[in-house]
């Protein structure tokens, strides 16, 4: 019966997409397999999408949570967590990136470019241990993105409650950005905490 319900939700939300206005072909899958198996064909699908959209899950235990997981760290390509129940129309105007000088924060900035380029505002972000720290890679990233955006802003965070999840979520969250651009792969826990959050 579960099953049943969860295929019913599928082929609802699947007509949902379809039904989209605009102009724009949709092609949909409904995975319907034992979980490794369906697992393995959503990683192997993911590897070859452009972008990829998902809903958070706070739920360690759930299967979802696993996949949200295994798309993040194994697939290779950009994820867009977009809060459930989210509403606002897909306007990036204020942009965050966080940034820690390592290769998944700069490949996620690659990956993000298209947004960053049209956003109003980009304003780059590093945690650091105290409000004395500073990085000069922090300044050589905001020179090069000016050469690519409107206005960019340099700040540096001091790490609030040893967490680096909960700094950049506030400042977010304070600054009303419309997204948060950062690296995956060396932020496990961080995603989690975030994941959790739903931001």
């Amino acid at each position: 019966d579960a099953n049943a319900q969860i295929l019913r939700h599928a082929h609802a939300f699947r007509d949902g997409v379809r039904a989209i206005e605009g102009g724009a072909t949709v092609d949909c899958e409904i995975v319907a397999e034992r979980y490794l198996e369906a697992r393995e064909r959503i990683i192997a699908a993911a590897r070859m999408s452009d972008l990829i959209v998902l809903t958070p899950v706070a739920e360690l235990m759930e299967t979802r949570y696993d996949i949200m997981r295994a798309i993040l760290f194994e697939t290779g390509r950009p994820v867009l967590l977009v809060p459930a129940r989210w509403e606002k129309a897909p306007a990036f105007r204020k942009i965050v990136v966080a940034w820690d000088g390592g290769a998944s924060a700069a490949r996620a900035l690659g990956d993000a470019m298209a947004f960053i380029e049209q956003a109003d505002q980009v304003e780059i972000v590093r945690v650091t241990p105290d409000s004395r720290t500073k990085s000069a890679d922090v300044a050589a990233l905001g020179a090069h993105l000016s050469r690519h955006c409107r206005s960019v802003q340099v700040n540096e965070l001091p790490l609030r409650d040893g967490d680096v999840g909960k700094t950049i979520r506030e400042h977010a969250s304070l600054t009303r950005a419309d997204l948060v651009v950062m690296g995956a792969f060396g932020h496990s826990r961080l995603w989690e905490k975030i994941g959790r959050a739903h931001v």
